[in-house]
C-alpha cells in the first residue's frame, strides 16, 4: 500500500474560497527606520488615481506587529474604508474549525500517533466527501468507515451491523466504504482512490486551514493587508508600521595619515524581507523604544459558563463539530506563539553597546578607590582639583540621536549591504601607550565631536594606507573621549620603578576604629626606548584616586582611565620622566602601640590629637609589660609542668608491691610542691591577662575623646 497517499488524499485539494478580493495596486516602500532594539519603522507611500485598493506584502510571523502599529495619512484626496488581511489562526484553533482534524488529533492521541492511510480516513467518518478512482469512477456520499474487504465477509459484516467491521478481522485488501444518497454501500479499494473532496465548503476550508498550519511553525509564508479605498480616490496614500527586524551595526574605520585622523562609519544592514529595497531612505536610531510580541491577527474567544439543565432534555443533538461537553471536558490545547516580533515607535537614534576601549565623560579620569584593598578617598583630606566636586558625569539633553544615509539605498530582499553613514576628521591624537609593565600598544585617542551618539562596534586602523590592527569601540556620547589600543609596537620599549610614601596628617575616632588621614605620594620614574628611525609619541598612563592630583609634570590630558603624560622620543633614543602622584587617603590602623608611636611621633598631627593618642600609648605601653609578665609566668608554669611531668614518670618505673621508699616519698613530695607552684603560676598569669584586657578598654576609652581633625 502507497503510505504517500494521504497528502494526495487530504491536503493537497482541500483549498479554501476566500471572498474576492479588491484588485490591489503595489504599495513601495519608500524609507526604512532602523532600531537598535530589534524593529524597524516601513513607510510606504503611493499615488492613487481611482485604485480600489492598495497591498501590503507580508509575512505571517510580522502581521500581529503591522495590525498593532499601522498608521495611515492622506494629503486629503483618499478615504480609507477599511482593512482585510487574512486570518491567521492557531493550529488549536486550526483543529476545531475541522472536524477531521479534531477526529485526528484525538485518533492521534488514542493510537499514539499515525502511521497508516486508514488513520486519515477514519477521521473523515461522518463527511461528505466526492471521491474520485482510477479509471475515472466517481463516488459522491458519506465516509462510514474503513474496512477489510476480503474472503471472511468483513462487508457483509458491516451492512448488515449497520456499523464498521472488526478492523483485526480479514487478511484482504481495506477499503473505503462510502454511504450514497439512496443509502447505498460503495467499498472503494484504498489502491485505487485518486482524491477525496468534502463537499461542505466550511469542512473544506477546515481541513484546509488546518493543512496551511501545520506548514506554518517558521512563519514565513506570504500573505498581504489590503487597504481598501473609497471609490474615485485620488492623491497619494502612506502607511506606516513597525515589525521585528535584524539589529544594525556598526563598522569602523580610522584612517592615520600624518597628522589627520579620519573617522568613516559605516553601517551593517540587513533586509530580511521577500521585498526589494529600491532607492530607500534609510535612517539609523538608537534609544530602544519598547517594543512587544503580541498576538492580534488570531481570533479570540471568550470563555461561557456551561449552564446545565434541570429539566432532562439530552443536550447531544448540537450542530458542529464538538458537543459543549466534549468542549468542556476535552483536554485543553496550549497555544504559543513562535514567531512574531517586537513593536514599538521611537523617534531619532544612534546605538548602543559595549566595548574593551576607555571612554571618558567631563572631567577627571581616575581609578575608582573602592577596589584597592586597606585604604580609601580620605574623607577630610582633599588632593587636587578633582576631589569630591563635580562627580557626576554630564548628561546629553537628547535621549537619541540619529543617522541618516547619505544616499538612497537599494538593498534586494534576503540581502544585506554597508551603509556609508559619515566620514569626518576629528580631535584624535595617535601614539604609543607605555606603562613600563605591559608591552607597548598602538592607540589613538579621539574625541567624538560629531554630535552624534557613535553605536558600539569593530574599528579598522589603517596607518598611512596600511592595515594595522582592530578594536572594539564602545558606545560614545557626544563629547565623550576615547583611548582605543589596536595593537603592539615592539619599536618601543618602556620601564618603570615605584616609590610610595605617606605622611600622616591627622587622626580620627570613627565607629570604634581608629583611622589616619595621610597624604600618600607615589613617585614612578620611566624610561622609554624608540628603536626605529623615526621621532615616536607615547604617552605614560598615570592613575589616581579621586582624592588626588599629579604634581609633575603639567600638561597630561586624560586617558584610558587615567591621566596620559606624552612625550616625544627622539629616533633611536632615550627618554627619562619622572612622575609624581599625590593622594588623600584614609585607611583604618590597629588600636596597639606599634600604631599608636607612628602617630605620636608624625610631625604633622595636631598637638590635641597628640596629647590624646599619647595617653593611649603610655596605657598600651604599661598594657605590653603586663603582658611580658604573663608571657613570663606562663614559660615557668611550662617549666613546672616539665618537672611533674618527669617526676610521675620516674615514680611509674619504681617497682611494683616494695612498699613506700625514701625515694618515692621524696619524689611525691616535689610533684606536690610543683603542682602549688604551678596552680599560683596560672592564676598569675590569668590575672596579668584580665590586666591587659582592661588596659586596652582604657585606651580605647582615651581614644573616643580624641578631638575631631580640622578640615
Amino acid at each position: 500500500m502507497n503510505r504517500a497517499v494521504p497528502l494526495l488524499l487530504v491536503c493537497a485539494v482541500l483549498l479554501a474560497c476566500g471572498t474576492t478580493q479588491p484588485r490591489a495596486v503595489p504599495f513601495p516602500v519608500t524609507r526604512v527606520t532602523m532600531y537598535d532594539s530589534g524593529v524597524a519603522q516601513f513607510e510606504r507611500v503611493a499615488e492613487v488615481q481611482g485604485a480600489p485598493a492598495l497591498a501590503i506584502p507580508v509575512n505571517l510571523a510580522h502581521l500581529d506587529d503591522l495590525l498593532a502599529t499601522l498608521v495611515l495619512g492622506t494629503d486629503g484626496g483618499v478615504k480609507v474604508r477599511g482593512v482585510r488581511y487574512p486570518t491567521a489562526l492557531n493550529l488549536g484553533q486550526a483543529r476545531a474549525a475541522s472536524s477531521f482534524a479534531a477526529a485526528l488529533a484525538q485518533r492521534q492521541e488514542e493510537d499514539g500517533g499515525l502511521h497508516a492511510l486508514e488513520s486519515y480516513l477514519d477521521a473523515l467518518t461522518g463527511t461528505l466527501v466526492r471521491v474520485e478512482g482510477a479509471g475515472g469512477r466517481v463516488v459522491v456520499g458519506t465516509v462510514m468507515d474503513c474496512v477489510p474487504r476480503g474472503s471472511e465477509g468483513g462487508e457483509a459484516d458491516a451492512a448488515a451491523g449497520g456499523g464498521s467491521a472488526d478492523k483485526s478481522a480479514g487478511s484482504g485488501p481495506r477499503s473505503l466504504l462510502v454511504a450514497g444518497e439512496n443509502g447505498a454501500l460503495e467499498w472503494l479499494d484504498l489502491a485505487d482512490i485518486v482524491r477525496v473532496v468534502p463537499i461542505s465548503k466550511r469542512e473544506g476550508d477546515g481541513i484546509s486551514g488546518f493543512a496551511r498550519q501545520l506548514g506554518k511553525a517558521n512563519g514565513w509564508e506570504e500573505s498581504q493587508v489590503t487597504v481598501q479605498l473609497a471609490g474615485g480616490a485620488s492623491g497619494r496614500l502612506a502607511a506606516g508600521y513597525v515589525r521585528q527586524a535584524p539589529v544594525w551595526r556598526t563598522s569602523y574605520k580610522v584612517l592615520l595619515d600624518d597628522a589627520k585622523i579620519t573617522l568613516e562609519t559605516w553601517a551593517v544592514v540587513h533586509n530580511d524581507t521577500d521585498e526589494d529595497w529600491d532607492s530607500v531612505l534609510l535612517t539609523l536610531v538608537s534609544g530602544l523604544p519598547d517594543s512587544y510580541v503580541m498576538s492580534m491577527a488570531t481570533p479570540r474567544y471568550a470563555e461561557r459558563p456551561s449552564l446545565d439543565t434541570q429539566n432532562g432534555l439530552n443536550m447531544m443533538p448540537q450542530l458542529g463539530a464538538q458537543t459543549p461537553d466534549s468542549l468542556l471536558y476535552s483536554e485543553v490545547v496550549s497555544i504559543s506563539y513562535a514567531y512574531g516580533g517586537s513593536i514599538g515607535y521611537g523617534v531619532a537614534g544612534m546605538g548602543a553597546g559595549g566595548g574593551r576601549s576607555a571612554i571618558v565623560r567631563g572631567g577627571a579620569v581616575t581609578r575608582s578607590a573602592s577596589g584597592l584593598a586597606g585604604s580609601r578617598d580620605s574623607s577630610l583630606l582633599r588632593v587636587g582639583e578633582s576631589a569630591f566636586e563635580e562627580q557626576t558625569e554630564p548628561r546629553v539633553e537628547e535621549e537619541i540621536s540619529t543617522y541618516t544615509a547619505l544616499e538612497r539605498v537599494s538593498i534586494p530582499g534576503r540581502s544585506s549591504g554597508m551603509v556609508p553613514l559619515l566620514r569626518r576628521t576629528v580631535p584624535a591624537r595617535a601614539f604609543t601607550l607605555a606603562d613600563g609593565w605591559a608591552e607597548p600598544g598602538q592607540c589613538v585617542r579621539l574625541e567624538n565631536d560629531t554630535g552624534l551618539v557613535l553605536q558600539a562596534g569593530v574599528a579598522s586602523f589603517y596607518v598611512a594606507g596600511r592595515f594595522r590592527g582592530q578594536s572594539e569601540v564602545g558606545r560614545l556620547e557626544p563629547g565623550d573621549l576615547s583611548v582605543i589600543c589596536f595593537g603592539k609596537d615592539p619599536d618601543i620599549q618602556a620601564s618603570r620603578k615605584t616609590d610610595v610614601a605617606a605622611r600622616p596628617k591627622a587622626a580620627e575616632w570613627r565607629d570604634g576604629r581608629l583611622w589616619v588621614h595621610e597624604l600618600q605620594t607615589t613617585t614612578m620614574d620611566f624610561s622609554v626606548r624608540n628603536r626605529s628611525g623615526a621621532v615616536r609619541a607615547a604617552a605614560l598612563p598615570v592613575s589616581h584616586r579621586l582624592n588626588g592630583r599629579i604634581v609633575s609634570p603639567q600638561g597630561h590630558e586624560e586617558g584610558e582611565g587615567n591621566r596620559l603624560v606624552f612625550l616625544e622620543v627622539p629616533a633611536r633614543g632615550d627618554v627619562q620622566q619622572r612622575v609624581v602622584v599625590e593622594e588623600g587617603v584614609m585607611s583604618e590602623i590597629p588600636v596597639d602601640s606599634a600604631g599608636l608611636k607612628r602617630l605620636v611621633d608624625a610631625e604633622e598631627i595636631a598637638a590635641d590629637q597628640k596629647s590624646v593618642l599619647r595617653q593611649a600609648l603610655g596605657t598600651l605601653q604599661g598594657r605590653e609589660k603586663v603582658l611580658e609578665k604573663s608571657a613570663a609566668a606562663l614559660r615557668e608554669a611550662g617549666k613546672r609542668q616539665a618537672a611533674i611531668d618527669r617526676r610521675k614518670e620516674a615514680l611509674a618505673a619504681l617497682p611494683q608491691g616494695a612498699g613506700t621508699t625514701r625515694p618515692a616519698e621524696q619524689m611525691l613530695s616535689e610533684v606536690a610542691v610543683a603542682q602549688k607552684e604551678l596552680e599560683r603560676l596560672e592564676a598569675e598569669r590569668e590575672r596579668l591577662d584580665l590586666s591587659a584586657a582592661e588596659l586596652v578598654e582604657k585606651a580605647r576609652e582615651a581614644l573616643e575623646t580624641l578631638p575631631p581633625p580640622r578640615k
